[in-house]
């Protein structure tokens, strides 16, 4: 018998699909969170079903943790359940840089614990001023490249928005996807999901329309996200579902005077109301507001000086020296890997083999209006 199948819990048909994956990570009543975790009073976040708590590791007092509890008692009827054993399932699941997975998941008979790195930078949305160009383009990057992964494991998130992304650290860089409370399972081929769910201003027309969404759903999410984020307002009104003509007046007014052609065009083709016009994840890496063109342009650059000949008509050698190789008055450091590893950097490749397709159910977030307000 394997590990999983002697677990005794809720979950199981769950913890069967994701088998490995789980990787011990998985405590039904052996293991105690308080066992590992010092829980503090310090709340981080409030949810329909539970709060989110900062922890401490007891073998590690330096790491903290974010605690997400769910309350089976905040459960109602089955739709609810299946949103809950699905929100369980990608969180094992996900494994990438720019997506908050789980450290360790705690069940006991009152409620499931979800113990997740703490984001100490905090989400994005929270100030009203709109970020620079410069830092826009970095965040849209992180943002199209955890989108990809989700759409490349066959996840549609459906709450595409600024405070569903987090900064590691204060001040970072580094940006994060979290809250998989309403996500569900889709890749091409599948039928077109139809639950109503998300949080409105975000919402694409054909979410709205009830006639039916893909992955493609979230790009538009994303361009509104974005819009939010440059702009400094909302692009659309809470109850609005615009038509095209709308969207082409708004991104050609004096709102969106301060953002650049690149960027101006990327959000563009995020927000066009036929989801087919729209590019995936995987397309939109290769826009000018979020490839990495420039970086790499440079190293190709370094790498062809690196080769040509000196002053005395000899080629420098190809093999690269320690501590560099002068060219220009600069140093170039292993050029060839470093053009390598940006190249590697600008496509999506996913570290998992999609997931068992599923549809689920989930209900509109409401809440979200006081929490965006």
């Amino acid at each position: 018998m394997s590990p999983i199948a002697a677990i005794e819990s809720e979950f199981g048909p769950v913890l069967a699909r994701l088998g490995y994956k789980v990787a011990g990570r998985f405590h039904a009543d052996t293991e105690r969170l308080e066992e590992n975790y010092d829980l503090s009073d310090t709340v981080l976040g409030v949810g329909a079903n539970g709060d989110v708590r900062l922890a401490q590791s007891r073998l590690d007092g330096s790491k903290s943790f974010a605690v997400k509890t769910i309350s089976f008692n905040s459960i109602a009827g089955m739709d609810e359940w299946t949103m809950l054993e699905n929100q369980l399932e990608v969180a094992l699941l996900v494994d990438h840089p720019n997506v908050v997975g789980v450290t360790d998941v705690y069940e006991t008979d009152e409620a499931l614990h979800l113990v997740m790195p703490c984001m100490e930078g905090g989400a994005l949305g929270e100030e009203l001023s709109p970020v620079s160009l410069d830092c826009g383009k970095d965040l849209a990057r992180q943002m199209v490249l955890a989108l990809g992964y989700l759409h490349g494991q066959g996840i549609v998130h459906r709450d595409v928005k600024p405070s569903n992304f987090v900064l590691k650290q204060k001040q970072g860089k580094c940006l994060k996807i979290i809250d998989f409370d309403l996500c569900a399972f889709w890749q091409p081929g599948d039928s077109k999901l139809h639950s109503c769910c998300g949080t409105p201003g975000f919402m694409s027309p054909e979410l709205q329309s009830g006639d039916g969404y893909t992955s493609q759903t979230d790009m538009w999410s994303l361009g509104a996200t974005l819009f939010q984020l440059l702009v400094g307002k909302m692009p659309f009104s809470l109850q609005e579902a615009p038509n095209q003509e709308v969207v082409d007046e708004l991104l050609n007014s004096q709102v969106t005077a301060g953002l650049n052609h690149d960027a101006r065009d990327f959000i563009a083709r995020l927000l066009r109301v036929d989801a087919a016009e729209r590019p995936s994840a995987q397309e939109a890496l290769r826009h000018p507001f979020v490839a990495l063109h420039d970086q790499c342009r440079k190293a190709a650059q370094a790498t062809r000086c690196a080769g040509r000949p000196n002053g005395r008509g000899r080629r420098q050698a190809r093999r690269p020296q320690r501590g560099g190789t002068p060219c220009g008055g600069g140093t170039i450091v292993n050029t060839q890997t470093e053009l390598a590893k940006l190249l590697m950097a600008s496509e999506v490749h996913p570290l998992l083999p999609p997931v068992p397709l599923q549809q689920k159910i989930a209900a509109v977030r409401w809440a979200d209006l006081e929490d965006d307000s």
